[in-house]
């Protein structure tokens, strides 16, 4: 019943954004193993390249985005229990990764999804 202090394109772009250093943090072993590139390895590291790399497409991000960005994967070292650090922005978009990440990670079953016309893509 209350109006939100920002708009669905706000969440859909912190959405979209959040995970930008994804194609570039991995390497594949010989063997076909994942590992991800030492220079990517803490949050710090992905939150600058983040940075750098919207600076590098000239996406410019208002200052309640920018919190939205910095805070989508939680407040981390930054929690307080006496400052709120994460804006509304940020705190709806970190329920969606959330959700995306930890209870829908493996949906559509592979076989015998119970939602009508769920199927796996494979590449």
């Amino acid at each position: 019943g209350r109006d939100l202090p920002f708009s669905l394109s706000d969440v859909l772009i912190v959405l979209y954004l959040h995970d930008i250093e994804k194609p570039w943090k991995y390497n594949i072993d010989s063997g076909g193993l994942l590992h991800i590139k030492p220079e990517l390895i803490d949050k710090e590291s992905q939150h600058k390249f983040r940075a750098d790399k919207l600076k590098e497409y000239g996406i410019e991000l208002n200052d309640f985005q920018q919190n939205a960005m910095r805070y989508v994967e939680g407040e981390l070292n930054d929690y307080s229990s006496r400052n709120r650090v994460m804006n509304e922005l940020a705190a709806i978009c970190h329920l969606a990764d959330v959700t995306s990440a930890r209870i829908f990670h493996d949906y559509p079953l592979e076989v015998g999804d119970p939602v009508t016309g769920a199927i796996r893509v494979r590449d």
